[in-house]
């Protein structure tokens, strides 16, 4: 055998057959990068996925609105309920006070005429409207004429013209004709005020207290009990753990004394107030102050201006006890300006 066909050196086989150290770690680098773009680009598929699928629900959220909104099925939306004026009924309403000026401003015609004006209209209105409730083509013909002038309740009740003449005829028939005017005038623009202003702003106030406490009152005073609220039944005094019980102040002994009983409270006597629950406390306020300007304004400048009839009578904002405003408002501030003029002159006349 020549030297030409003698194998390599053992030590350039191995060199030659395995890889130097410097080679293995960028190969391993190298691996590592293609893993890591590998990963991304599945990341950046499963975003363009979601994206996708995004984009195809709200393609379908906004297909199914058109579709709803074509078939007229679109979200209800809550109802703000209009409030109602009544400006037919309030505008006739307030026209009796200027009337009711006119009249007092004119000694010519005296009380006992507007009076028998008003019985004679009251002869014919209170049939019609009995007969209205009752027959139904009258009812149609009534309606159709007066209906813009009622409320919906007096569609199927009493309407409120009765009662307004009532109350203006007592007040003429029993009060001097200023006080009469002047309670007219308050029954006409202050029950306006009233309805007005409540509808207004009635939402935001409290309604009317259905009872005032007594706790100021001293205990000994007596007070009727029919003006007497009735307790709460979860109020510790109402309920009935033991029939010895007593309103609620103690227990009966055998002499039948009661006897206090400290463990359980006294209950604070409340005293019934006959606003209706329906009444707010802002119209209840537009009423007292336009009945005290619509006073106030008459006594410093209108009142004596019809000469002499101060004093004559023609014959010898609130909804008390459920009776008609327009009966209770006119003789209610009627009477309270007599007791006030009656309290007046007597104390004057204490002081000279």
């Amino acid at each position: 055998m020549s030297l030409s066909q003698s194998p390599p050196p053992a030590h350039r086989r191995r060199s030659s057959a395995s890889p130097s150290p410097s080679t293995g770690s960028v190969q391993v680098v190298t691996r590592k990068v293609i893993r890591t773009l590998e990963g991304l680009g599945h990341a950046l598929e499963d975003v363009a996925d979601d994206e996708h699928h995004e984009m195809e629900d709200e393609t379908e959220v906004a297909a199914a609105l058109r579709a709803d909104k074509r078939q007229g099925k679109q979200r209800a939306e809550p109802e703000v309920k209009k409030i109602d004026w009544e400006i037919p009924r309030k505008v006739f309403h307030s026209s009796i006070g200027f009337i009711t000026l006119g009249l007092y401003l004119t000694p010519s015609i005296a009380p006992r005429t507007v009076t028998v004006v008003l019985w004679s209209a009251l002869a014919v209105i209170a049939p019609t409207d009995v007969v209205r409730l009752r027959v139904p083509a009258v009812e149609r013909v009534y309606e159709r004429l007066l209906g813009f002038l009622m409320r919906e309740s007096e569609r199927t009740g009493t309407n409120g013209t009765l009662w307004y003449i009532l109350g203006c005829n007592f007040a003429l028939t029993f009060y001097p004709i200023d006080v009469a005017t002047v309670s007219i005038l308050i029954l006409s623009w202050a029950d306006t005020a009233a309805s007005t202003v409540g509808r207004m702003y009635g939402r935001r106030t409290a309604p009317l207290p259905a009872s005032v406490s007594l706790a100021w009152l001293p205990a000994w005073v007596w007070v009727p009990g029919f003006l007497l609220a009735s307790p709460s039944p979860s109020s510790p005094s109402s309920s009935p753990s033991s029939s010895s019980q007593a309103n609620g102040n103690g227990h009966i002994n055998g002499n039948g004394h009661i006897k206090e009983n400290p463990r359980i409270p006294r209950t604070a006597r409340r005293l019934k107030t006959p606003f209706a629950p329906r009444k707010s406390t802002a119209g209840f306020a537009a009423a007292c102050v336009t009945g005290a300007l619509v006073a106030l304004a008459f006594w410093l400048g209108l009142a004596g201006l019809r000469g002499g009839g101060g004093d004559a009578r023609c014959g010898g904002g609130c909804d008390l006890g459920g009776l008609d405003d327009n009966l209770t408002l006119p003789i209610i501030s009627g009477g309270a300006l007599m007791l006030f003029f009656r309290v007046w002159g007597w104390a004057v006349g204490a002081a000279l």
